[in-house]
């Protein structure tokens, strides 16, 4: 009779847990061990590309079996797949190491601006992390009931049902939090990033192993039998040094040992270039590629100034970002450009201002001739902010009711101020001009609120009729915030612009030009 109980419970029990495991791997639409590459191991076989990441130690300390992210530029694309786009149900797994906390990082991430959803950190002052969901509405579901160490491994999860309309959060196995969703999840063919989201332009920085995706949500046992595979086996994470994960190449990515970017943006040089202060415009380099110049805003009590910065080249090493001579860091001084020859230097100087988003009531575009390494001789050209030239040094700029105005040079002088009137610009505020060095285009922030958001529109122009396109909004570069003050490389293949979000404030950020070329070409087909 006992040997009957025995084989009793096992065909009970056992024929269960040999189900449950059966179960758990047909639902298993991703998985990413990361065993020396980028394999999704599922029947997905989905496509991974990898950008700036660095084979590390796994959870249990085996070599090149985990992902490094460096927090700058470093991040896995996924490309869609049916089987990924899951809105009825899902488990979303995986173990990180964190080195750094920034707000609204994300683990993994499926996502373009506005429509997407995420699993990881919520606002770090309040020690929070979660899920959140955006399709169209918004809605986050953090918990603070126990945070997440840093240079430690730990194991996430998260879980959706439809049909119990319950969001549960797990740590290292159990079960910490559960939410009532507010919305359901709609499906979409956008990527699955792993280490980025784009709403809010943030990398992980940290180790990541080990990450799965169910089309189901599992039960507690089953994420616990998840847990407890590597509970036993946990060593200390490893981290890289994060110059490691920069590759000097050639061309204008070499300036500062990154690598290139693509069709995402990345901060530009941000050991450099990312003060901590709100930079508030894009470089200008001088032609030999050895001196840069940006302007950045500081805030003195109830006043705000802005003043002109520029690190120079010595030997391999750039100099620490200092203020330009000319620069008084008492006034409202901005925005500079270099003419394509380098000789000359355009900028904006006007009275500091007492709140952020204005324009100062009194403001001029001044120009600089280089003379012994110095800028020398500041002309004033005329009333206005926001300069930007064209190799022929045609001078476009704002007024200061933000009309767009352009300036002919001409036999050595400037003609009169006109005003563009034959652009058909969007409601709001249009303004932070940039004109392509053949005067080809004209790509420009429009502000649609108080100037709290801003996103980049492009119109092109028929030199011979003198006329422009409809303007088009720029999706290639539309994030979450306000994007501002939109240039170009000398080299015209990489575009830059400076961009607002939670993780560092104001800063430069650069992407491909590529998509210049490619709405011209969209436009002329529809002709």
């Amino acid at each position: 009779m006992r040997r009957m109980l025995v084989i009793s419970f096992f065909l009970m029990f056992g024929f269960s847990a040999f189900c449950q495991i059966t179960q758990t791997d047909r639902s298993l639409v991703a998985y990413f061990p990361f065993n020396g590459s980028l394999s999704d191991e599922s029947s997905s076989k989905l496509n991974a590309l990898a950008f700036n990441v660095a084979l590390t130690t796994d959870v249990t300390g085996k070599t090149n079996s985990a992902y490094y992210f460096n927090g700058v530029n470093a991040y896995i694309e996924v490309k869609n797949k049916p089987s990924i786009n899951l809105t009825d149900a899902f488990t979303i797994s995986c173990w990180i190491a964190p080195e750094s906390r920034f707000n609204f990082e994300s683990w993994i991430s499926k996502s373009v601006p506005n429509s997407q959803w995420r699993f990881g950190y919520g606002d770090i002052r309040l020690k929070d992390w979660g899920f959140g969901n955006w399709n169209g509405d918004r809605a986050d579901y953090l918990t603070a009931a126990d945070s997440i160490p840093l240079k430690q491994w730990s194991f996430v999860t998260a879980t959706y049902s439809k049909a119990t309309k319950m969001i549960t959060l797990y740590l290292n196995g159990k079960q910490v939090d559960a939410f009532e969703v507010a919305y359901d999840f709609v499906g979409s063919e956008l990527p699955l990033f792993i280490g980025y989201q784009t709403d809010d332009v943030c990398w992980f920085n940290g180790n990541i192993d080990e990450v799965k995706l169910f089309n189901r949500a599992l039960s507690a046992i089953e994420i616990g039998n998840l847990y407890q595979e590597f509970a036993g086996k946990i060593t200390k994470p490893i981290f890289i040094n994060k110059s490691e994960t920069y590759t000097s190449q050639n061309g204008m990515k070499n300036l500062f040992h990154q690598l290139e970017p693509s069709i995402v943006p990345l901060r530009f040089a941000p050991d450099l270039f990312c003060t901590r202060r709100a930079e508030n415009s894009s470089p200008t380099f001088s032609p030999d590629l050895n001196e840069v110049y940006w302007s950045a805003t500081r805030r003195s009590r109830d006043t705000i100034y802005q003043e002109i910065l520029f690190t120079k080249k010595v030997g391999d090493k750039w100099t620490d970002p200092q203020r330009a001579a000319f620069s008084s860091g008492k006034l409202y001084e901005g925005g500079p450009v270099l003419s394509a020859d380098g000789n000359k230097l355009y900028t904006y100087r006007g009275q500091p201002i007492f709140r952020w988003g204005r324009v100062p009531r009194s403001c001029q575009i001044i120009s600089y001739t280089k003379n012994n390494n110095e800028w020398t001789n500041p002309q004033v050209l005329a009333d206005g902010i926001y300069p930007t030239v064209t190799k022929e040094g045609t001078l476009y700029y704002n007024s200061l009711d933000l009309n767009t105005l352009r300036i002919r040079f001409k036999d050595g002088k400037y003609s009169q101020p006109e005003t563009i009137t034959n652009i058909a610009f969007p409601v709001g505020r249009n303004y932070q001009s940039f004109i392509a060095p053949d005067e080809s285009y004209l790509i420009f922030t429009n502000a649609y609120t108080n100037g709290d958001n801003g996103d980049f529109y492009i119109t092109f122009r028929d030199k011979q009729k003198d006329s422009w396109t409809s303007p088009i909004l720029i999706d290639a570069i539309k994030t979450f915030y306000a994007e501002y003050f939109p240039s170009l490389s000398p080299d015209g293949k990489y575009f830059y612009f400076v961009s607002l979000n939670f993780e560092t404030g104001q800063d430069i950020y650069w992407i491909k030009s590529s998509f210049i070329e490619d709405i011209r070409k969209k436009q002329l087909s529809k002709k």
